[in-house]
């Protein structure tokens, strides 16, 4: 075989792999708020990047939105967490880690010692 079609080859094998082991891109909103029967619900986050780290600002809702919060954020590969001020007025469990992993289209993750929020969509957010 000869050297050019070899290598066309290879490309064309490692390039999809290559780019299927990246990390997602951090940045963005991240959301599952949303009107119920009566009540907002759920958890907004717009991450954003600066000075080499990145903060999300930050809103709860179980009933009423809180007033959002920016929090730094801590990212290893996939995985991401972050602590809840305890003077927080966010709607966010007080003091509480959020640990989740991030995805191409979205967040998995909870507040320590619960399952909330769950899945937070990569999208437009709850107010947009």
């Amino acid at each position: 075989m000869a050297l050019v079609p070899r290598l066309i080859f290879l490309s064309s094998i490692a390039l999809p792999l290559l780019s299927q082991a990246a990390d997602p891109r951090v940045t963005g909103m991240y959301s599952n708020l949303r009107f119920g029967t009566e009540d907002v619900t759920g958890v907004e986050m717009y991450v954003v990047s600066s000075h080499g780290s990145y903060y999300a600002s930050l809103q709860c809702a179980e009933g009423a939105p809180g007033i959002p919060e920016t929090v730094k954020l801590s990212i290893s590969g996939s995985s991401v967490s972050f602590v809840v001020p305890s003077s927080t007025h966010s709607g966010c469990p007080s003091g509480a880690t959020f640990t989740g992993q991030l995805a191409a289209d979205g967040i998995r993750g909870s507040f320590a010692g619960t399952d909330w929020p769950g899945f937070l969509k990569r999208s437009n957010g709850y107010w947009q």
